[in-house]
């Protein structure tokens, strides 16, 4: 096996976020979505390679990130991780222990996350806790599955958010393996979310949007209920119960 890692970041200059990243020693194709007017790849003396794109999305910048790799593994990250000492091992370590799977996902230090202390099985529940940097892949598979990341979800589109959770309710629907194990791989900067910017109706709306792309309006209505419930301690100081439930709705009720 093979291992490569997928850095998605923006104004990049140089390889400056290979070293910020720990990645040294590990191989990486870095999409760096800049204003340059057409693509244009480097690569620097360790073999690590970069393109600069006038593209724009996280989504996007995660497709052309996994058809330019060239390995067998292939770990999501951005550009707000610290990567442990001995990445590549760890990692193709635990392909090595679960031969079956098509995807894993790893620990990190992830600041308001508890992460699981034992190995399990992703379904469709515990694909909503996942983070895109938790996640690799057997490229082939999922590139065999014709599986991408949906261009309307993501940092850089109108919705913002919940493309890695729709990405693993993609393979999951075909029938991918994914595990979860308590492996250490990195930290991630605890600074501000660059799309979260606190409750408000749009992202109500929004949340309800990617529930419907994800579960459909039956069971993303009941899942819309149950969130309200079970998350109004969080944004009862900015809205009520029924204006977060109703625009959850509303988002439920978008046309992809």
């Amino acid at each position: 096996m093979t291992f490569e890692v997928l850095i998605s970041c923006m104004y990049q200059k140089g390889f400056s976020i290979i070293y910020a990243s720990q990645l040294e020693k590990v191989k990486a194709t870095i999409i760096n979505q800049t204003d340059i007017a057409q693509d244009t790849w480097f690569n620097d003396e360790k073999g690590h390679k970069r393109l600069d794109t006038k593209t724009r999305g996280l989504s996007v910048s995660r497709n052309m990130a996994v058809n330019a790799a060239e390995s067998d593994i292939c770990l999501i990250c951005d550009d707000d991780e610290c990567f442990v000492d001995g990445l590549e091992e760890k990692v193709l370590s635990a392909y090595r222990d679960y031969p079956d799977a098509d995807m894993i996902c790893f620990m990190l230090d992830c600041p308001e996350s508890i992460m699981p202390r034992k190995a399990k099985k992703i379904n469709y529940i515990t694909a909503l806790k996942i983070v895109s940097c938790q996640i690799s892949f057997w490229r082939d598979r999922i590139i065999n599955a014709d599986i991408h990341f949906d261009t309307n979800f993501g940092s850089g589109t109108e919705i913002g958010s919940g493309e890695e959770n729709i990405f693993l309710y993609d393979c999951l629907r075909k029938k991918l393996k994914i595990y979860y194990v308590p492996i250490k791989i990195g930290r991630i900067d605890p600074s501000e979310s660059k799309w979260f910017k606190g409750f408000s109706e749009e992202s109500f709306v929004n949340h309800g949007k990617k529930v419907r792309r994800m579960m459909g309006r039956f069971w993303g209505l009941l899942y819309c209920t149950y969130f309200s419930i079970a998350k109004y301690s969080r944004y009862k100081k900015y809205v009520t119960f029924s204006h977060a439930l109703s625009n959850m709705i509303k988002g439920l009720n978008y046309t992809f």
